[in-house]
């Protein structure tokens, strides 16, 4: 569905050219010792203009992801249509006096965020945003101009200032000629020192999408914030944050609705920390000792290595055909998802579960994951890390009864990653067409194949809590992405016969979804990809025992 709404501004206003010299490469959002405040507004219902869907859902997004990130309850302001408190309601007044006395109460090492998220229009070149009470009968009187707050925000003495205005490009007054307005097209430059990222270019549409219920491009900040835009070091930049939420909007509105959405960036480019993701360094170990081997005869068929005292289960995936990727019908395809016929020549044997905490600990020594518990799934592993772990575990192969000859730990293959996860099935997941939460642990709040919404547990789920696919696998759809060996490119054209991947890259493939995706990335056939050393807390592994 096209989006009414035109413009979303991330507008940083950079602090002194002393402060910034002293640190390049950002200023931690920890580090600053002042306040954070924010001041959020989100208007659907107009009392005479037209309505919009999601502006107050953008909000309340937001308003959430910055509470996560160090925003004191206290601090935010949020003004929002429906609000239960007549103070709370985004009538032109309210605005204006919170505006003003958040940015005079600011000092020096405060963070101030406004977000505006509604109608826009211009009056004589000017552009304004609209109120709950704005009317066609007095315009001037009811909005309130952009510029003005562009003025309040250069003299506040607050450090970091930044800025967000969603406002639309259609008549909010219908059909209905105001004399002096017309659709909002575009903000004047920002003044010296501020960063201004627009959601989609002049003469383009922002997106909402029903299935999300947010704006597409709102959805991925948000997205980001919740670590997806997390560099190797675990730290959310602005500017990694707005170099995600290009990328996955113009993907987004291409695959889904055929269009161009390209959001991009004006004015000065001074990045900062707004986030840290937590990591706990891997640390090593040794060991060494001989092997013998199971002959599987039937798919799923299990076996049982004991590793340093850990018992790693392994199902059985026989050589065999499928179709990879999805056909063109399938709700939330992605481009990148075309089908072709994969011939894999030699079986393997899949791990049962995603690597625990207790497999990982009792080989590397450490434990990086943020949310604590031996049969939870490690994550915080970056795929270099995992590099670590695999060849620590092939050091102790020797010394492992039962191990089928001529076999090593992988990574597996993308192709052999969605063969296992389909177990012979072709509907988007392996248990059928729909998802909510109820089969696989990952955000019930946007489902797939119903409208109905099911639990977001915003938290991993001990392995094996869910029903295992035909062939024995638990978890290949949620809970935490798992890394593959291959590079992220296009898919390999007609017939292809046991595929590696890109040749190069300089992303790293994950699959399945994880606890804070969406139901649709949790699909047998969804490409996540990310760079080798990024270590997420959505993110961990599943290990493969292939012939060498």
């Amino acid at each position: 569905m096209k989006r009414t709404l035109l413009t979303l501004l991330l507008l940083l206003f950079v602090a002194s050219v002393a402060f910034a010299q002293e640190s390049s490469k950002g200023v931690s959002v920890e580090a600053v010792a002042g306040q954070k405040y924010a001041i959020l507004i989100g208007i659907n219902d107009y009392v005479q203009l037209n309505k919009l869907q999601f502006a107050k859902n953008d909000i309340e997004a937001l308003r959430d992801e910055l509470y996560k990130i160090g925003f004191e309850k206290e601090n935010v302001y949020c003004l929002t249509c429906g609000s239960a408190e007549t103070k709370n309601l985004p009538t032109k007044e309210h605005i204006e006096v919170v505006i003003e006395s958040v940015l005079e109460m600011a000092k020096k090492g405060d963070i101030v965020v406004v977000a505006m998220s509604g109608h826009g229009i211009e009056v004589e070149g000017q552009a304004r945003f609209c109120t709950l009470n704005t009317n066609g009968d007095n315009v001037l009187a009811t909005t309130i101009p952009i510029g003005d707050v562009f003025s309040a925000f250069e003299k506040s003495k607050a450090t970091f200032k930044l800025m967000l205005v969603d406002a639309c490009r259609d008549n909010p007054f219908g059909t209905r000629s105001v004399a002096g307005a017309s659709a909002l097209q575009s903000l004047t430059d920002p003044p010296e020192g501020v960063m201004l990222l627009q959601s989609c270019k002049k003469g383009e549409r922002s997106y909402e999408d029903q299935s999300l219920k947010r704006g597409v491009f709102t959805h991925y900040l948000v997205k980001g914030l919740q670590g997806e835009a997390a560099d190797e070091e675990g730290k959310i930049t602005l500017l990694n944050l707005v170099s995600y939420s290009i990328i996955k909007t113009q993907r987004h509105t291409l695959d889904q609705f055929r269009a161009k959405q390209q959001p991009y960036l004006r004015g000065e480019t001074t990045d900062f920390v707004l986030a840290n993701v937590s990591i706990a360094p891997p640390t090593p170990v040794v060991p060494p000792t001989p092997p013998s081997a199971p002959s599987p005869t039937r798919a799923g068929e299990r076996m049982t290595l004991t590793i340093k005292d850990v018992d790693y289960a392994f199902r059985w995936c026989p050589p065999g055909k499928f179709i990879m990727g999805n056909p063109t019908s399938e709700e939330r395809r992605n481009r990148d998802e075309t089908q072709h016929q994969v011939t894999l020549s030699r079986g393997f044997w899949m791990l049962e579960t995603q690597v625990t905490q207790l497999m990982w600990e009792s080989v590397m020594g450490s434990n990086p994951s943020k949310f604590n518990g031996i049969n939870l799934p490690v994550e915080q592993v970056s795929w270099n890390d995992c590099q670590e772990y695999i060849q620590k575990l092939n050091s102790l192969l020797a010394g492992t009864p039962g191990v089928p000859s001529g076999f090593k730990f992988s990574l597996p293959t993308e192709a052999q990653w969605e063969y296992a996860c389909r177990a012979g099935t072709s509907t988007p997941f392996n248990f059928g067409s729909t998802l909510n939460g109820d089969k696989a642990n990952c955000d019930g709040n946007y489902p797939y194949g119903t409208s109905t919404k099911g639990q977001y547990l915003v938290k991993t789920t001990e392995v094996g809590s869910y029903p295992a696919n035909a062939w024995g696998l638990y978890d290949m759809h949620g809970n935490v992405w798992e890394w593959c060996a291959d590079w992220y490119g296009d898919y390999p054209r007609g017939v292809v016969i046991d595929p590696g991947g890109s040749p190069s890259g300089s992303l790293r493939v994950r699959r399945g979804g994880s606890w804070h995706s969406d139901a649709g990335d949790c699909r047998s056939a969804d490409r996540g990809f990310s760079n080798p050393s990024s270590r997420l807390n959505g993110i961990g592994l599943r290990l493969s025992l292939v012939s060498q």
